[in-house]
């Protein structure tokens, strides 16, 4: 953009030049060294990739709009990377806090089984009748209670596991 044309105030604040230039990268073409005080408002305005001297010769300006325009390459395929990276961490986040809720669910229900357990044991170790279980194709005693010991007569160890 040459300098000439930008940050000329107008009735209605900046030039269209301004507009257009906002918020995208630009390369400042300048006569004099000095101007780059008086544009620095503009540069704030914009993606600034740098300041080129008027004089400086068709070589080196197109060398350096062309490394600029590789640099805005750059920074763009940077940007997309960081959206990926930025959706992949955010999937990552939600699938932690998937797992954390259902490991809190799991625990409370590892809690409440613990506790029917408990519960079952206490029952069936003190029912007033004799109970067994056991598993009827092998003809095997699992547990037994303490009523079924009274009835019987045996050990505990001489029933479980035994046929």
């Amino acid at each position: 953009v040459d300098a000439s044309l930008v940050c000329t105030p107008s009735e209605t604040g900046y030039t269209d030049v301004n507009r257009l230039i906002t918020d995208n990268p630009v390369i400042f073409l300048l006569d004099e060294e000095s101007e780059i005080s008086s544009i620095s408002g503009c540069a704030d305005m914009t993606r600034t990739c740098g300041f080129i001297k008027r004089d400086s010769g068709d070589n080196y300006i197109t060398a350096t709009i062309d490394t600029a325009f590789r640099i805005i390459g750059y920074f763009k395929e940077s940007e997309e990377r960081r959206k990926e990276l930025e959706a992949a961490s955010n999937e990552i986040r939600n699938a932690m806090e998937e797992i954390e809720e259902a490991s809190g669910e799991m625990a409370d229900t590892n809690a409440l089984l613990e506790e029917s357990e408990s519960r079952f044991r206490t029952v069936f170790r003190n029912a007033p009748i004799p109970i067994a279980i056991s598993l009827m194709k092998e003809e095997t005693y699992l547990d037994i209670n303490l009523k079924f010991l009274e009835m019987t007569g045996f050990r505990r160890e001489q029933v479980i596991g035994k046929k």
